[in-house]
């Protein structure tokens, strides 16, 4: 094997070693783009080429579905007094999910969590 052969397996290790640890870090997909400066569909599919594995910024793994919550967790936040964008922190979810969840069920009323001047 010709000492260039080694140095081009040398930086294949090392760049699948470099981004074995930026996909082990809690980084979005344009945050971890940006370090080694692609555009995020071209990190990601960088990452599938090299068979890596990376959590989405909330944590939870690539192909599977966030916990879901049924009525009863979005009623114990209204009847606790939390505005909608408490609820998305309390529970995890997105904004859009809570007002979904509000509009689907007339007996939720969230707390107005604007603050008057």
């Amino acid at each position: 094997m010709s000492s260039w052969d080694q140095l081009l397996q040398r930086q294949a290790r090392e760049r699948r070693k470099f981004l074995r640890h930026l996909a082990s870090q809690d980084l979005s997909l344009n945050e971890g783009a940006r370090v080694i400066g692609m555009s995020p569909t071209g990190f990601s599919n960088l990452l599938k080429k090299e068979g890596i594995e990376r959590k989405n910024f909330s944590g939870v793994p690539f192909g599977q579905r966030k916990k879901r919550h049924g009525v009863h967790a979005y009623q114990e936040c209204a009847d606790r007094g939390l505005s909608k964008t408490e609820t998305c922190a309390a529970l995890g979810v997105t904004y859009n999910s809570v007002t979904e969840m509000e509009r689907r069920h007339k007996s939720l009323t969230f707390r107005d969590g604007r603050t008057k001047r």
